[in-house]
């Protein structure tokens, strides 16, 4: 008589999912069979932990880009336990997916959770351009001595100061990362690193905002995808004054680039 599979835990499931996200550059396949073995041993765990199931439901389906799935699943997990937790989940892998602006939607049900937490998550708040929220969260942090963790807490205010000097709603550069994320769709690929590089200059000379993604891919391909980025920004009308995106590439022989940290450490 076979013996029953054991099992697993959320922490093992977790362990292998984020050492699995570490090495991927594109999305994969809903057949890829590491995808497949991670889903089945969810599935296990759902007969006794249905919340923490669905969480990690909901971040295996961002590795092959279904939207509807992590949808679902992070929806599911606010109907077993609607916390900061959830909504902050749930933003991270909609900014993996560049959902920007429906991330951006999330972020003021974990911004508004104890002081205690905010410093974990406030970066993620300023990644989708959230900008308003992540000052006052960076206020908070100050008044109870606090340090935020990940972004420099100097770049939400500054860049502000930047868009608003142009009169930019800070929606419309939140809609020109959306076309951003829609080219990193079709491309199915994923972005490097922990954070996207920002930097906000204001002078009496220049002012402007930069968002920077990093890819795995060559320094031409980027370039490329660069270039189509911009057009697509012109047809949409999204072309920008004062707030400048990017993509540079990695090399992609080079692990140290490629095999990164995810982009948003989920908790």
């Amino acid at each position: 008589m076979p013996l029953a599979l054991q099992t697993p835990t959320a922490p093992v499931i977790d362990t292998r999912l984020a050492a699995l996200e570490a090495r991927m550059s594109h999305f994969l396949p809903p057949d890829h069979d590491e995808i497949r073995a991670l889903l089945a041993d969810a599935d296990r765990l759902a007969r006794s932990d249905a919340l923490e199931a669905s969480h990690l439901r909901g971040r295996i389906h961002t590795l092959t880009g279904d939207r509807p799935q992590v949808d679902y699943w992070f929806a599911n997990a606010r109907r077993l336990h609607d916390d900061w937790r959830a909504a902050f989940n749930h933003a991270s892998c909609l900014a993996s997916l560049g959902y920007f602006s429906d991330a951006a939607g999330l972020t003021s049900r974990f911004l508004s959770n104890e002081t205690g937490t905010l410093a974990s998550t406030v970066s993620l708040a300023v990644i989708v351009l959230d900008l308003e929220g992540a000052v006052v969260a960076y206020d908070a942090l100050r008044r109870a001595s606090l340090e935020p963790r990940g972004l420099d807490p100097c770049f939400a205010p500054l860049a502000l100061e930047v868009l608003h000097g142009y009169e930019l709603p800070v929606h419309r550069a939140r809609s020109a990362l959306d076309v951003m994320g829609q080219v990193l769709r079709e491309e199915r690929l994923r972005w490097v690193g922990p954070a996207p590089r920002l930097f906000a200059h204001c002078d009496q000379d220049f002012a402007s905002v930069l968002y920077e993604l990093r890819l795995p891919v060559s320094i031409d391909t980027s370039i490329a995808l660069s270039n189509r980025l911009h057009l697509r920004l012109f047809d949409a009308g999204l072309l920008l004054q004062g707030f400048v995106m990017d993509f540079v590439g990695t090399d992609p022989a080079s692990p140290a680039q490629v095999l990164s940290t995810p982009l948003i450490r989920v908790v």
